[in-house]
């Protein structure tokens, strides 16, 4: 019987490819808030609401589950997310203090202000959402058997079409022409999802507690992305107004020594993938 694993989060973006990932390996409990359209067949899956009663006894427990607000914060957002991202991480750190809790955290908690991001840079939160995330990670470094992953921007097929990447392909497909802000200068983290859940899985494996930053090797300039779909889709890039937006360049040696894990998809496979599952989805 393979050990047990449980997916805190199992039918969202990355908890899916998770789930599908692991499955091989783990007998895997997929817990989900609504939908259940992504779980993957013969994962037992829970209801959130069952959460309190569910055993114990997961040799690693995934917390993917997150709330993002998209839009302008109010007082409900702020509630929605201290539950999910703090109140939820904290009765989950003490019902499943006997397993390895695996956080998904967000590059958003570190400091924007520095040139280059390391597992070790200052922490000083880039907006609400990761205000929520510092404190989620605080809850879980304080159990005696953890490991906290802070995402880049993650992508891959099922990804949130509101976007840079997705919505530059958009842009290919419908007009063959690509608006690019400013001088396309601004540098982006480019994750794929299936590379989110190595990083995961390496982190159950590993034996070291830690706070990991799980990114590509490398940033890509807007215009580079633009130009890599340009190339594609047989499209144009056009460069228009002024782009203030922060760019975001990382060095993870410490992860990738200690976790023994390196980003197998290329920045072209991910640009291909989604190019081809606009065109079918959309």
């Amino acid at each position: 019987m393979n050990e047990r694993s449980l997916i805190i989060g199992a039918n969202s973006f990355i908890g899916s490819y998770l789930a599908r990932a692991i499955q091989p390996f783990r007998e895997v409990t997929g817990v989900y808030h609504q939908n259940t359209d992504r779980l993957p067949a013969g994962m037992r899956q829970v209801p959130v609401e069952q959460l309190g009663v569910l055993e114990t006894g997961f040799r690693e427990v995934y917390i993917v589950s997150a709330f993002i607000q998209r839009g302008k914060w109010d007082v409900q957002a702020r509630r929605k997310a201290f539950r999910t991202n703090v109140e939820l991480v904290g009765d989950i750190c003490e019902k499943f203090a006997g397993s390895r809790i695996i956080l998904c955290s967000s590059v958003s908690v570190y400091n924007v202000q520095e040139d280059t991001v390391t597992e070790q840079s200052s922490k000083s939160a880039l907006n609400e959402y990761g205000v929520s995330k510092l404190w989620s990670e605080k809850i879980v470094t304080g159990t005696d058997n953890f490991a906290l992953l802070r995402f880049s921007s993650v992508f891959g097929t099922g990804m949130n079409m509101d976007t840079i990447l997705p919505q530059y392909v958009k842009q290919a497909l419908e007009r063959k022409e690509i608006t690019v802000y400013g001088e396309g200068k601004r540098l982006q983290n480019y994750l794929h999802v299936q590379d989110a859940a190595g990083y995961l899985w390496a982190a159950a494996n590993s034996r070291e507690n830690g706070e990991f930053l799980a990114c590509a090797p490398e940033s890509i300039s807007n215009l580079d992305l633009a130009r890599l779909i340009a190339e594609e889709t047989g499209s144009v890039v056009k460069l228009t107004g002024e782009d203030h937006s922060p760019s975001f360049v990382y060095n993870n040696t410490f992860t990738a020594r200690t976790l023994k894990y390196h980003p197998g998809v290329s920045m072209q496979e991910g640009v291909k993938e989604i190019i081809k599952w606009i065109k079918k989805e959309f």
